[in-house]
């Protein structure tokens, strides 16, 4: 019998065989990616047509809602803005309501003196 050579494998052929195990590891992970995104698009697909009359109905309410919103917002400025004047005049109602309790109790100081001054001179006079 012959005896036989010894095999070797050159630099080209394990580069090749490298490149194509990679390819082979690249695309079965793709392959587990594709079928886990299918899968994900099945269920939400399900999801939604478990849902169709509620979704549909829902999207039908929403431009009334809207126009709800709107009407509120539109309100709610209108609101803000007669409260922001009846601020400012209850601010100018108080300014004038402090003066003239102010002034009127200087007046009735005046008078309490006054009378102390009477009653002072009426007790002296007396006594």
């Amino acid at each position: 019998m012959k005896a036989r050579e010894p095999m070797y494998i050159t630099l080209y052929d394990f580069g090749l065989f490298v490149l194509i195990s990679m390819m082979v590891i690249v695309s079965a992970y793709l392959i587990a990616i594709l079928r886990q995104a299918i899968l994900l698009f099945n269920q939400a697909r399900q999801v939604l047509a478990a849902h169709d009359k509620d979704i549909r109905e829902t999207l039908s309410l929403l431009p009334a809602a809207l126009m709800n919103l709107n009407l509120l917002c539109v309100s709610m400025t209108e609101t803000i803005g007669q409260t922001s004047h009846a601020v400012r005049s209850l601010k100018a109602d108080l300014a004038d309501t402090a003066d003239g309790l102010h002034d009127g109790v200087e007046t009735f100081i005046i008078y309490v003196k006054v009378i102390g001054e009477i009653l002072k001179s009426v007790f002296t006079k007396i006594g």
